[in-house]
């Protein structure tokens, strides 16, 4: 059980890390287009 539950809190690092990734981009380029 403890293996299963480290191996979810990876795949759940991953995740919101790709969520991170995709919100600054496209905060990156809503900045870019305003200016």
């Amino acid at each position: 059980k403890m293996r299963n539950h480290t191996l979810g809190r990876e795949i759940w690092r991953g995740k919101l890390k790709k969520v991170e990734n995709l919100e600054m981009s496209t905060v990156g380029r809503r900045i870019w287009q305003e200016n």
